[in-house]
């Protein structure tokens, strides 16, 4: 009886290690998973461009103006982009992550959190106020000491 046991492991188990090797992926068109590599990989960049001008901005190193261009700028790509890796997992299962919209939703309130948490901070209340620079004119945020164009010291 224990011999009939152990036979019968062996070969549930040898079916489990030799499964992946016989089961046949999704027919790919040629250069999909490249196209798939760089929109993920563009994604990453995006998402740590967004990070990288938030930190900016509220370190007064860029105006309120030139913030929303840029975050703007950010967010329209990045909703091409997602669009696209969607557009891609629903033609072929390729290993794309399989909760994008939920990875999304996370991602937004990350950002609504930190909305939230600069508000409270009084950031909200200083974004609207802003200096021209009496060398070259360019709008800067109040906080800022410097002018973001020419350099010069802000009164």
């Amino acid at each position: 009886m224990e011999i009939l046991t152990a036979v019968a492991l062996l070969i549930g188990l040898g079916a489990f290690v030799a499964a992946p090797m016989v089961r046949r992926s999704p027919p790919v068109e040629p250069g999909q998973n490249l196209k798939l590599e760089n929109l993920l990989d563009r994604k990453e960049e995006i998402y740590a461009a967004i990070k990288d001008v938030e930190y900016d901005f509220h370190m007064a190193k860029v105006s309120e103006i030139d913030y929303q261009q840029m975050k703007n700028k950010l967010y329209d790509e990045a909703g091409r982009v997602l669009a696209e890796l969607d557009r891609l997992q629903s033609r072929a299962d390729l290993g794309v992550q399989p909760d994008l919209d939920a990875d999304l939703e996370t991602e937004i309130a990350i950002a609504k959190a930190r909305r939230a948490k600069a508000s409270r901070a009084g950031r909200a209340g200083k974004a609207g106020h802003i200096h021209r620079c009496a060398r070259c004119g360019h709008s800067n945020a109040a906080a800022n000491k410097f002018c973001g164009n020419c350099g010069a010291q802000i009164p």
